[in-house]
């Protein structure tokens, strides 16, 4: 998605010499559009498989809209753990190590070792699911008429450290297309112990708060604090905490935070827009480039 990847187009625009033709089909230039998608030995997977997705109807959609399309859909119809988004990704992962096995073991192209490597993937994640669901942790749930306010992990005692968090986000016409800063102040007994900011390049509001949470953790943990409240004003996101559905945009960054409050013996992520107004104001600073 970040075409990053050593594909032949890629090569060339840094400069290195490389054959241009698709090593599978050898008959058009290889890029991320034609090798995961558009290139005729791969069509054909996609169409004979699970999925029967037919992608040749596809040519004009850039590959990162496509992907997302299908992540979004799978994921609406059949909930974050679809099987069918384990074999979006297991495919598009299968085609790359086909198409390496092919550049440098000197292998045959061949539209049935694609789905064979597809298939052990699956089962590999299906795996990785089971063993996680064994040892999930319990989340407590706070829900009022409905409307949750707060996210909690773990069990409360005496000392705090409660952060408040915050994110400024502005959209510009250059920049590609945003700017953004995170805030956060850590206290203890109303003692600030900790505070800092630091500019973040997200797409939206909700994902830069999504930062600002997860840094808040890390600053904590690495201060040593055992047990904290997190008070933010982003309703959307301690209601996808608290639920366990989130959305396509911001399901790595709750991954992340349901990871970091692992090392907490207890972890509060609250909703309180009265008590972020100092870290608001770090967040303007750090996204004016003001880091402290």
């Amino acid at each position: 998605m970040n075409k990053i990847l050593a594909l032949c187009s890629n090569l060339e625009k840094r400069g290195i010499e490389t054959p241009s033709v698709c090593y599978l089909c050898h008959q058009e230039a290889e890029c991320e559009e034609h090798l995961f998608r558009d290139c005729q030995l791969v069509s054909r997977v996609w169409i004979a498989s699970w999925l029967g997705v037919q992608a040749q109807g596809a040519i004009y959609i850039p590959l990162k809209e496509w992907i997302l399309n299908f992540v979004n859909k799978f994921w609406k119809e059949d909930g974050r753990e679809s099987e069918r988004g384990v074999w979006l990704c297991a495919i598009l992962w299968a085609i790359w190590i086909h198409r390496n096995n092919v550049v440098f073991r000197k292998e045959e192209p061949n539209p049935y070792e694609i789905p064979r490597n597809a298939e052990e993937l699956v089962a590999q994640e299906k795996m990785r699911l089971e063993n996680g669901k064994a040892n999930r942790i319990s989340i407590s749930r706070s829900v009022e008429e409905d409307k949750v306010s707060k996210f909690t992990f773990g069990s409360c005692g005496c000392r705090v450290c409660e952060i408040s968090v915050d994110g400024a986000w502005k959209k510009f016409k250059w920049a590609n297309g945003s700017r953004a800063g995170i805030g956060w102040t850590g206290r203890v007994n109303s003692v600030i112990i900790f505070k800092g900011c630091a500019m973040v390049k997200e797409n939206s509001a909700v994902q830069h708060e999504g930062l600002a949470i997860l840094r808040a953790l890390e600053e904590a943990h690495a201060h040593r604090e055992k047990k904290v409240k997190i008070l933010t004003d982003s309703e959307v996101l301690v209601q996808a905490l608290s639920k366990g559905t989130t959305p396509f945009q911001i399901a790595s960054i709750c991954q992340d935070i349901y990871e970091a409050c692992k090392f907490f013996n207890y972890c509060e992520i609250k909703v309180d827009r009265k008590i972020v107004r100092d870290s608001h104001d770090l967040a303007i600073r750090a996204r004016q480039g003001l880091v402290i």
